[in-house]
This record gives structure tokens, C-alpha cells and sequence, in this order.
């Protein structure tokens, strides 16, 4: 949202791809001027920190809000610097972002 506080709809499942039988949920969204649409992998909350803590989805939100200022590319960059602090060390897992912004 352009106050740039989340909305949250996680949606657990397995992987996209994996060689599971799965039906997977279907949610539908309207976008506003201004509304960010932004998916990440599991590489982004499994993120491990210097004391093997994970980065975990609660602290996400927060994340997603603190750099909403940002935009286009800088924004993901903002959110990927703040991780390669906390974490304190070199990614080990793949994390992927996609961001869409409806203008």
C-alpha cells in the first residue's frame, strides 16, 4: 500500500516445480495506484544469522515497510543490504525477490 505498510497473505506450499501432486490456492487482489504486489522465496526468512537464528517471516513485514520509500530496483537492494547485515555473513541459500508496482 502506499502508506507502505504491508499486507500480509502468505500462502505455504510446496515449491513451484517440486515433483509433488499439489493443488495449489488461487487468492485475487486488486491492485491500487501505488500498491506493491512482492514475492520472495524461502531463501529470504530462512536467511541465517552469525548465531544460526533464522531471519523468520515475522520480521519480514517490517523489512518490507522500513525500505517502501525505495523504488524499482533500489528497493530490493535497501531490503537485500539490511539481510546481508543482520546476517552478518555471505548467503548461503538462493533468495529471490519479484516486485510489481501498479502505477
Amino acid at each position: 500500500r502506499p502508506s507502505g505498510r504491508p499486507a500480509n497473505s502468505r500462502m505455504p506450499a510446496p515449491p513451484l516445480g517440486a515433483p509433488v501432486r499439489y493443488t495449489y490456492a488461487v487468492q485475487a487482489h486488486t491492485l491500487r495506484p501505488g500498491d506493491r504486489l512482492v514475492l520472495m522465496t524461502d531463501g529470504v526468512p530462512e536467511r541465517l544469522g552469525a548465531d544460526d537464528e533464522l531471519f523468520g517471516y515475522a520480521r519480514v513485514p517490517h523489512l518490507l515497510q522500513a525500505h517502501s520509500h525505495h523504488r524499482g530496483a533500489a528497493y530490493v537492494h535497501a531490503m537485500e543490504a539490511e539481510l546481508d547485515t543482520w546476517a552478518g555473513r555471505a548467503v548461503e541459500d538462493d533468495a529471490t525477490w519479484l516486485v510489481v508496482t501498479k502505477n
